[in-house]
């Protein structure tokens, strides 16, 4: 619930639900989920009942997804490191790196996203976050935890993209944990 309270007060909206994990084309649906919210007595009371359900968030309001294997994604992250960029949060599910990324950016990702290998979740996805536990195997755990200052500087398609069209890409690409939605340094407080 701690993690569920963080993410929403960063205006991230939440539900209490399930998302399947996608493989290469493969769909799958979100189980029990209810509307989003940044209410924390809703977020209490969801997760008060359910304390095991899985944090899910649309993507496409307060940030977009970038997804790509994890070799590629910790060349990333060294090579932007080593230029001293500043770090959003990342996550990963073991096999791949999801680097959250400014909203509403989508022309530029998606068409980087075909030519490079790479998947662009921007409006219309659900994906979930990690809970702030342990995480089990395939499960999504925080690499660069968001933090009160991280999630206010995503990183714009301009910073990203020469990056990643300069690194070697990798095949297949692995699955990411996030279901499609039929309608629609840093410092300061980590999480768990």
């Amino acid at each position: 619930m701690k993690a569920a309270l963080m993410y929403a007060r960063w205006n991230w909206p939440v539900m209490a639900g399930t998302a399947a994990t996608l493989g290469d084309g493969g769909s799958s649906g979100i189980d029990e989920v209810v509307t989003p919210t940044v209410d924390p007595d809703r977020v209490h009371r969801w997760w008060g009942s359910r304390p095991d359900a899985n944090i899910v968030v649309p993507t496409g309001a307060m940030f977009d997804v970038i997804s790509m294997p994890s070799p590629i994604g910790r060349a990333v992250l060294d090579v932007l490191a080593d230029r001293g960029a500043w770090l959003a949060p990342v996550m990963s599910d073991g096999d791949a790196l999801s680097l959250l990324v400014r909203p509403r950016q989508g022309s530029p990702w998606t068409e980087l996203a075909r030519t490079d290998g790479l998947t662009y979740l921007g409006p219309g996805h659900l994906i979930t976050l990690p809970s702030g536990g342990t995480p089990f195997d395939g499960q999504a755990r925080w690499v660069i935890p968001p933090t009160d200052a991280n999630v206010l500087r995503l990183p714009q398609f301009a910073e990203l993209a020469p990056v990643l069209r300069s690194l070697p890409r990798s095949s297949p690409r692995p699955g990411l944990q996030h279901a499609d939605h039929p309608s629609r340094s840093n410092q300061s407080e980590e999480l768990p």
